[in-house]
Order: structure tokens, then sequence, then C-alpha cells
């Protein structure tokens, strides 16, 4: 009777161990796999010295940030020019905020639902000094309740990761989004004449005292306001590379006035019938393509437009 109760005994406990023991395993073996399939990634902003974005918007060339000592540059094929500073810290700042919230897919058969194959999605790259430390394949954008989600896949990795936030679609924007838009940045309070030199005519809006004057009658002030609002802060998104300024502009803007290191100065070039090209001395690098309607509203105005109508 002892003998059957001990045998009993021993075998309830022994289907007890094996039972803690495969229960214990399978966590294991769980939480094993749960840390090798959300990988940690630690980017320091401050030591990012360049990085690079490679995907169908600007056709498979590489667009590339790189760190100057007080700007940040964007190249793209044989175009080097001064990058949007907001713009660059802004992805820095997702950059720096880059967690990884879950395991999407195991396998390559997966790709294609998440756009992470190489020719659907966008290679990033990111660089502290020499060091790459960050190289993956951004893929579909996606809402996920009030947050976007971005599905990633780490270069020569099999698995798809989702991330939260927008860096999948911040990432595509292409090229001249990336770049400096300023055309006019200044304070216009500090502005005490614009002298405007056209082909065919040429006139002064002069501050005297507190009021404006053209050749020496006085204008409507709220007319120039209007003008100075919009030309004070004017940024515009479309480039014109590799162009060759002719000899002679057909429109020029001078803007000087108290507090400003230098005159701020426009000139425009007729491209044909409806395109003008206009380039700024604050920023130098760009040459924008402005309608033939932006240019003679927002910038080369006439000497009627500072006079109110009675």
């Amino acid at each position: 009777m002892f003998s059957k109760v001990s045998n009993k005994t021993l075998v309830a406990i022994l289907l007890v161990l094996i039972t803690v023991w495969g229960v214990s395993t399978f966590i294991s073996k769980m939480n094993k796999e749960s840390n090798f399939s959300i990988p940690e990634v630690e980017i320091d902003s401050a030591k990012i010295s360049r990085i690079s974005i490679t995907g169908k918007t600007d056709n498979y060339l590489p667009v590339v940030f790189e760190k100057s000592e007080t700007t940040w540059k964007i190249v793209k094929d044989n175009t080097n020019v001064e990058a949007d500073e907001n713009s660059v810290q802004s992805f820095i700042s997702m950059l720096r905020n880059f967690k990884i919230t879950r395991l999407a897919a195991k396998s390559k058969e997966k790709w294609n639902d998440f756009q992470v194959t190489d020719s659907l999605g966008t290679r990033l790259s990111v660089f502290q000094e020499n060091e790459k430390v960050l190289d993956v394949i951004i893929g579909k954008f996606g809402f996920q309740q009030r947050s976007g989600i971005s599905y990633i896949r780490f270069v020569d990795d099999d698995k798809v990761y989702a991330l939260d936030g927008f860096i999948a679609m911040t990432i595509n924007q292409g090229f001249n989004s990336w770049r400096n838009k300023v055309v006019v940045k200044s304070e216009k309070t500090n502005w005490n004449k614009l002298k405007f030199n056209y082909s065919d005519s040429s006139f002064v809006l002069i501050k005297v005292a507190n009021r404006w004057e053209i050749e020496g009658s006085s204008v409507d002030s709220i007319l120039v306001e209007n003008y100075f609002t919009q030309l004070s802060s004017l940024t515009h998104g479309n480039f014109e590379d590799n162009f060759t300024e002719p000899q002679n502009p057909t429109y020029q803007l001078e803007i000087s006035g108290d507090n400003m290191d230098s005159s701020i100065r426009l000139k425009a070039y007729q491209k044909n019938d409806n395109d003008y090209i206009v380039n700024s001395s604050q920023n130098k690098e760009a040459n924008f393509k402005f309608s033939s309607q932006d240019i003679f509203s927002k910038l080369f105005v006439s000497k009627r437009s500072f006079v109110s109508e009675q």
C-alpha cells in the first residue's frame, strides 16, 4: 500500500516537474525570440555627420546630406546646394526617436506587402563621423489610431519591423523639398529704400520720416505694408539647376535699410514668355523658377502697385 502511494506520488511529482520545465523552456524561448526580433537602434543626433537617402522619388539617385561646420549641404548627382536647416533638424529629431515597436514579418515572402524590396522601398543610411550606424529600407506607410506607422527592413535581413511615426512619409519628399527655399528673409521694419531697376523703367521707393515716397510723392502705406509682408518672408520651391546667367538681368530689385549686414539683391532673367529665373543674394546657390504671374505680383511690381485707386 505504502509502495503504491509512493509510486503514484513520484509519478505526480515527475509530471509536475516536466510541466514546469516545459513551460519554463517555452517562456525562455519566447523571450529570446522576442528580444531577437525587436532590435534597439541608438543614434546620437549630435554626432550625425551624413545621411543618405536612395529611392524612386529621385530615380534612385542618392540624396546625401553632409554636415559642414555651420550648415547642412545636400547633394544629388552634380547638384550641391544648401539644405533647409529646419527640415534637416526635424528629420534628425525623428531619427533620434527611431524606436521599433514590433515584428511585422519574418520572411522575404512579405517584402512586397510591406514595400521593403530594394525597388519599392527607400534606403536610408545614417553615419556618425565615418561609422554607419543605421542602414535600412523604409517601406509602406499607414495610419494606426491617431499616429502613423512605418515598415522597415534592415539591409541584409529578411525580417520586417513596424516603427511608430511618419518616417516613411517624410523620407520620400524628394530632393527639392529638402533644399533652402529662401528668396527673401528680412525684418521689414529695417527697410528704408527699395530700388526697382527694369529693362524699360526704374523707380525708388524710399522712406522719408515715417512715410514712404516715390519721386517725392507719398504712396499708400497699406499697399506698401501688404507688399512688404509678402516679400519679407518669401520662399519658393521651384528650382532651375544648371542655369547660365545672361549678361544683363531683365529685372532687378535692391533692398537696403538699417541694421542689415548688406543690401538684398534680386535679379530676374526671362527664360521664355511664361517663366523667369530669379536669384537672390540671400541664397546664392539657388536659381528659382517663377511664372510671369508670380514674379510681377510678388517681386518686381510697378509704381502703380503703391498708389491707391480713387
